[in-house]
């Protein structure tokens, strides 16, 4: 009889990337049928997509990381401290994809930053990356690059 292999809980991984690229997409629209749609009349996404390369040696088959963040209108104290992600992660076509949830105030103060080239590396803690799926549970955008010396 062979032994059931026990998959460990909550495994989180951190991964480096450099800030390559980036882009914002804005859509609105009005409805003006409110029984069709949108209940609230109105359809409004915002968000953005930062590209970068993979600074840290991994095991994993992507060498590029792909980031959306996208604009959450729940009021700060609405907010839950318990909240165990801000957003999902999935690999696909040797990139690692994440999205992240952003309160609105400060998703908005991001583009200006990412206009004026300010941030050069994102970091991302992915847990149960399995499957390629997992959840995104930290994000850090930085001004300078980390040191990985440590991790050669």
């Amino acid at each position: 009889m062979g032994r059931l292999k026990r998959v460990a809980d909550n495994v989180s991984e951190m991964f480096w990337f450099t800030v390559d690229d980036w882009s914002r997409e804005y859509r609105f629209g009005i409805n003006p049928h409110p029984w069709e749609l949108s209940p609230g009349h109105y359809d409004e996404h915002d968000s953005i997509m930062v590209i970068g390369r993979l600074r840290n040696k991994s095991r994993r088959k992507f060498d590029r990381g792909e980031l959306h963040l996208l604009a959450s209108h729940i009021p700060r104290n609405n907010r839950s401290s318990e909240a165990e992600r801000i957003g999902n992660a999935w690999v696909e076509q040797g990139k690692l994809c994440c999205s992240a949830w952003i309160l609105a105030d400060a998703f908005h103060s991001l583009a200006p930053a990412f206009a004026a080239n300010k941030f050069k590396e994102m970091t991302f803690t992915v847990c149960n990356l399995r499957y390629n799926k997992g959840a995104m549970e930290y994000v850090h955008l930085d001004y300078e690059l980390t040191s990985l010396e440590d991790d050669e």
